[in-house]
């Protein structure tokens, strides 16, 4: 059983060990405010709590085996990969040791008391400037975020770098200015977007009961774009660009722009409910086989992200 956060009312801090998978390793998050701490050897004793997870309230799932969190298998994958000094040599004790750290708890100490640490609660502490600004960077060398001290619109780290030290504007690879000559064939702006009313960035279309609700890959489609193209909601359609094409349903909707499409990226199989795996490539559900890959145009020259915006033209499959 994990307690994280407070019970019944506003308190200090929490903690017990939860995570996921067998016997997991997670540490648990602050409590709200309040007037006082919340100690569980004040209001509640085990007794109390194992009532509370008793017949009464039985466990949801059974675990699906042995096996290991989140937490430790990055560490290992770092530990295999010969980073181990990086990767607290593999040891998970003392990964949640150095996060509980600032708190004076250690990971034996919340395994020694599973109904639970109360700690005293902490006041906030406003205008942190120094503090904050000084703090390092998770790059190698730990240097600050902020080489001067300050929040600077001029980024001396990028210009060092060879990169431009302000924001810049660039055209995407394709769109109604950067190339006006393909509006003819492809009169419409496409994107996608990670998440729904059921799915997140996660895909989670294996998911029976989320792939219910929404089953199929649709494209958000203005009521006059779709008109015009004798298309009506629930059509399998031809999205295509200069790159690829995919094959989803029209999904009508007067809340997008005439002149723009949309999709929700990310389609896998749900074998419980007979959904075939879409084809990652031409043909599919895949948003991005529609995009450049010119790295001179599509990525950005920092961090390398690829733009997610082309012309396409729709039409009924």
């Amino acid at each position: 059983m994990a307690i994280t956060g407070n019970l019944d009312r506003p308190g200090g801090d929490v903690f017990s060990e939860g995570g996921r998978g067998g016997g997991g390793r997670g540490a648990g998050g602050r409590g709200g405010g309040g007037a006082e701490p919340l100690g569980l050897q004040d209001r509640y004793t085990k007794e109390w709590v194992d009532k509370l997870v008793g017949p009464e309230f039985p466990r949801a799932l059974q675990p699906g085996g042995d096996y290991k969190s989140d937490y430790e298998f990055w560490i290992d994958l770092g530990v295999r990969m010969g980073y181990g000094r990086d990767f607290w040599n593999g040891s998970i004790a003392e990964c949640m040791d150095e996060q509980l750290k600032p708190y004076g708890v250690t990971l034996a100490d919340l395994r020694s008391k599973p109904t639970g640490i109360a700690l005293p609660k902490r006041e906030p502490v406003y205008e942190k400037h120094e503090q904050v600004f000084k703090s390092p960077s998770t790059r190698l060398s730990k240097a600050p975020y902020l080489p001067q001290g300050e929040v600077a619109i001029y980024n001396t780290t990028f210009e060092e770098n060879g990169f431009s030290p302000l924001p810049v504007w660039v055209e995407p690879p394709e769109s109604p200015t950067a190339t006006p000559e393909l509006l003819a064939k492809y009169p419409l702006t496409f994107s996608d977007f990670h998440t729904s009313k059921v799915y997140n960035a996660g895909w989670l279309r294996n998911v029976p009961y989320l792939r219910e609700v929404m089953p199929d890959p649709t494209l958000q489609i203005h009521p006059d774009a779709a008109g015009s193209r004798g298309i009506a909601n629930g059509d399998w359609v031809i999205v295509e660009s200069p790159h690829g094409q995919l094959k989803v349903k029209a999904e009508v909707s007067p809340g997008i722009r005439p002149d723009t499409v949309m999709m929700l990226h990310g389609w896998q199989g749900c074998s419980e409910l007979g959904k075939l795996y879409y084809p990652l490539l031409r043909g599919g559900a895949n948003a991005n086989t529609m995009y450049s890959t010119d790295p001179k145009k599509a990525y950005d020259p920092v961090v390398t992200a690829m733009t997610s915006r082309t012309l396409v033209q729709v039409r009924k499959a």
